[in-house]
């Protein structure tokens, strides 16, 4: 068979070894309709009701109703002649809604039953019969019409119908029926045949073909010929022996090389392909973002505790997961999230309304409305604001492609989301998925790629600036139950200590400030005789007991961590915005006496929570986009880009050989044995008095002012470019940071000032916004430095 004909009858896109791609065609007889398609994902996930629920499906009744409120129920008739739009009248409801009172309204099957956005060509049989079939991860079943289905001819004009006993390589699987039934009733049922099936141009033997001998009437307005699923093969219908999947065949039958398939799906352009067995080359592994799949239900399952809408990044809690819903046959191409989340998001979108009439949440369609970002496992990946806007309501109304999911547990990320990015399903013992952000050109026929922050990729701990001496703090949890506390994460130490119910103070200067009670954790131990003392270069200061206790950092549950449980604390302290400190030092800084106690950077890489003894910084720039990440480096940052440098441990800092500063365009040699500790935990930069004052010599008005503490200069002076030094490598800061806060008069404190007698620099948080930092506490510590844009 030619290349051309494998192409037109099967969908070919692309050959290589180990696999193949086959495009994904757009069906046109599928039309967006916001409620229609809101209700079949209620069905196909069996969704309990809640406030923001106007379909909810009834357990007891098997069906999908639709809440009635204090309005009667007289809704307009479908748009354009569709039959079987939700808004119907009673008159019109299934008879199992025979109560009045109820509050309910049965959805009538045909509303919300077959129709799909996506189709592919698979052919069946010898001579083979082309089919448009539906790929569905949301199942495990092959099932097509045939010429066996009890339906008139009028109904099988234009599909495309598998006859098994026009095929020579059909054979029927006796005593073996499949049936697919749906909440209201409807359902699609028959016998099995095994035949040969070719998709791309690959041939699958002794397939199980489910044959459709009985179709209730809601099929009929379906606009593909039947169905491949994708999911787990548990989700298999066929009874009394389920039969194995497409996918199970290829890979052991050889046909493809490994257990995986991809997505991507067009942007309205029909350009959209399934890949079998590989990965598409233009997307480049690095861009993968991986995680493992709960297959416990049968479906895609994965972990998403996050959300951003906008600029800001919400936490969902960690149990909070995501279905994968990659054209998952009679479900929304939305977006389904819980209620909270759902209600955030239209409070920020003026006119956002929930509207029963409608069937959901409504926005007039020109509103400004803000990006979003969905998660996967550890990664945030985004979708434009303008595809909210799910289908025409009328009335200059567009309904949200992001509804509730009621009272289920899962979010469903449909196809609006999967539209801007490329998903790989890795169908292996141990199943995962990767996915790849949209500003990925994944193909020649991808147009107009996502324009995705690439430092916004993922959020493992979030660095929130709190605007105090410590610029920067992140979320970490402590003890059973949990309390969550916000605390510096400071690479210049290697205490872990948090503000505690020992500590004697008044309820004024507790206020906002997050308490850890040892006494309430039934995981808390008293570390018998052990203390700790620390003292910070300002003069402050802060002592107390131990106890060992469960710590949680992101997704990441370290047990028997030493907490240093504050008793004493200086002034300084209780004006800051922190509850604690958290240091990623070297272990020889810890202050536990008489035993020095594991660092949580120790405790994780020992229990084996992270891979290896790396953490990684990103400072934001005044947009609380920062984040720390353990166990790996951020793969939006390419290897090449990284430039290392061994350090220097000898005194437990992160310190770095430092010998060269720039200044405009002038480079001045400080000498080798100058050094710099790399400090989240100081939002200045230190340096020797002499390249201090060179500094400063080149701003006009600049002095030192003994009076307020340091250099100032005015603020709307011309400051020159700097340069610092980790290494051979110099790292560019503006002039513009220079500027670190307001000295009145219209003067500003430089954010640079003397390091005194001491002997390093300091490279604090001013410096570090502009960079992207690993720090690698391996066996031979090392850091990783990048330049950010």
């Amino acid at each position: 068979m030619s290349t051309p004909d494998l192409h037109q009858r099967n969908g070919l896109v692309k050959r290589c070894p180990g696999g193949f791609s086959v495009q994904a065609t757009r069906n046109n007889k599928h039309r967006h309709d916001g409620p229609t398609d809101y209700a079949k994902c209620v069905r196909k996930y069996k969704i309990g009701g809640t406030a923001h629920t106007p379909f909810v499906y009834n357990h007891q009744r098997g069906c999908v109703c639709r809440r009635r409120g204090k309005k009667p129920v007289g809704f307009s008739t479908a748009p354009n002649n569709m039959q079987g739009n939700v808004r119907t009248a009673i008159a019109d409801l299934h008879e199992v809604n025979q109560d009045p009172d109820d509050g309910m309204t049965v959805v009538p099957a045909q509303d919300i039953q077959n129709d799909t956005e996506y189709a592919c060509p698979v052919t069946i049989g010898t001579p083979g019969e082309t089919l448009t079939l539906d790929f569905d991860t949301g199942s495990a079943d092959l099932w097509v019409w045939s010429s066996q289905a009890r339906v008139s001819k009028a109904d099988m004009k234009g599909r495309g119908i598998y006859d098994p006993k026009k095929s020579r390589t059909s054979k029927r699987l006796r005593g073996h029926t499949w049936e697919v039934r749906y909440g209201d009733g409807s359902s699609v049922s028959g016998v099995v045949y095994m035949d040969t099936i070719i998709i791309g141009d690959i041939t699958v033997e002794n397939q199980a073909v489910e044959v459709a001998r009985e179709l209730s009437d809601d099929f009929l307005q379906a606009g593909c010929d039947g169905l491949v699923g994708l999911g787990f093969p548990r989700l298999n219908q066929v009874r009394p022996n389920r039969q194995k999947t497409p996918m199970e065949n290829m890979v052991e039958q050889g046909v493809i090389k490994d257990p995986i398939f991809t997505v991507k799906l067009d942007k309205r352009d029909s350009r959209g392909f399934y890949t079998f067995g590989f990965i598409d080359e233009t997307v480049h592994c690095s861009k993968l973002y991986w995680q493992d799949v709960d297959k416990g239900n049968g479906w895609w399952e994965v972990p998403s505790a996050y959300i951003k809408i906008g600029d800001e990044i919400y936490d969902r809690g960690q149990e909070n997961t995501a279905i994968i819903a990659s054209r998952i046959t009679w479900s929304a191409g939305g977006v389904l999230l819980d209620d909270e989340t759902v209600d955030k998001l239209y409070s920020k979108i003026e006119g956002g309304t929930y509207d029963e009439d409608q069937g959901g949440y409504i926005f007039p369609t020109k509103s400004d409305i803000p990006h979003l970002a969905f998660c996967v496992g550890r990664w945030l990946f985004t979708m434009p604001g303008y595809e909210l806007s799910f289908s025409e309501m009328g009335n200059g109304m567009s309904y949200g492609a992001v509804q509730s999911r009621g009272q289920n547990r899962q979010d469903i990320l449909g196809d609006v989301w999967l539209k801007h990015v490329y998903v790989v399903f890795e169908q292996s013992e141990n199943p995962r998925v990767g996915n790849a952000p949209g500003n990925i050109r994944i193909s020649a026929f991808d147009r107009d790629p996502v324009n995705l922050d690439p430092d916004d990729g993922m959020t493992i701990v979030q660095a929130n600036d709190i605007q105090n001496d410590t610029e920067y703090a992140c979320p970490v949890t402590i003890g059973t139950p949990g309390v969550t506390l916000t605390l510096d994460f400071d690479t210049g130490s290697s205490d872990f200590w948090v503000w505690s119910s020992e500590f004697r103070a008044s309820r004024a200067q507790l206020e906002d400030h997050k308490v850890y009670n040892p006494h309430k954790s039934r995981t808390a131990e008293p570390l018998r005789d052990a203390t700790w003392k620390i003292s910070y270069g300002d003069g402050s200061h802060a002592s107390g007991d131990v106890v060992m206790d469960t710590v949680t950092i992101g997704d990441i549950t370290i047990k028997r961590q030493a907490v240093e449980v504050a008793q004493q604390l200086s002034d300084e302290f209780l004006r800051g915005g922190s509850d604690g400190l958290l240091g990623l030092a070297f272990p020889k800084l810890n202050t536990i006496r008489p035993h020095q106690q594991k660092t949580p950077m120790q405790n994780m890489v020992e229990q084996g929570l992270v891979k290896d003894p790396i953490f990684t910084v990103k400072l934001d720039k005044h947009d609380s986009r920062g984040f720390y990440t353990f166990g790996y480096i951020n793969e939006h940052v390419h290897a090449s880009k990284l430039y290392w440098q061994k350090v220097i441990t000898e005194n437990g800092w992160w310190e770095v050989v430092s010998p060269y500063v720039r200044i405009g365009s002038k480079i001045y040699n400080r000498g080798r044995s100058n050094t710099a500790i790399i400090d989240t935990g100081t939002t200045l930069i230190l340096m020797d008095d002499e390249t201090v004052e060179r500094l400063y010599s080149q701003v006009p008005g600049a002095r030192l002012d003994q009076s307020i503490g340091g250099y100032i200069f005015p603020t709307h002076a011309r400051i020159p470019e700097l340069a610092f030094c980790v290494g051979r490598w110099l790292f560019t800061v503006p002039g513009g940071d220079l500027a670190f806060s307001d000295a009145g008069n219209g003067m500003s404190y430089g954010a640079i000032q003397s390091r005194g007698q001491n002997k390093q620099d300091i490279l604090g948080d001013v410096f570090l916004k502009h960079v992207y930092v690993v720090f690698d506490q391996g066996k031979s510590p090392r850091v990783g430095v990048a330049q950010r844009s």
